[in-house]
């Protein structure tokens, strides 16, 4: 009987071809507590403020999303890195997503920070 997926799977010498076998990367909303919320409001107004009269218009405050990459066999967070905006947090989900599908295992760690085999980070 034909394997209607075996076109699809490549070995080579029967090792991971890709980080994305191993990992995932998505996107966590951080809840803001209500001070919290006060201080990103403040921080944000500040902002816009500081862009109007030529001081810069970055974003300040808590961060609203963090990227996160998880080991696919047990959940376990291998990297986090907290993001101030929406946009930041989708543009380096992108790139992890990207990076997952085309390094390997070993280039993908390294290149972000994490050793390979880490039990986890909090």
């Amino acid at each position: 009987m034909n394997n209607p997926h075996a076109s699809s799977v490549i070995w080579f010498d029967g090792g991971m071809t890709t980080a994305s076998e191993l990992w995932i990367a998505e996107i966590e909303l951080v809840p803001l507590s209500p001070l919290k919320a006060v201080v990103r409001t403040v921080a944000t107004v500040g902002a816009l403020a500081a862009s109007f009269v030529g001081l810069g218009g970055e974003s300040w405050g808590p961060g609203t999303a963090d990227l996160v990459i998880r080991r696919i066999s047990d959940g376990h967070v291998m990297y986090r890195a907290s993001q101030n905006d929406g946009d930041t947090a989708e543009a380096l989900l992108g790139l992890a997503i990207e990076e997952l599908e085309t390094l390997s295992p070993e280039q993908f760690a390294d290149e972000w920070g994490f050793e390979r085999d880490q039990p986890h980070v909090h």
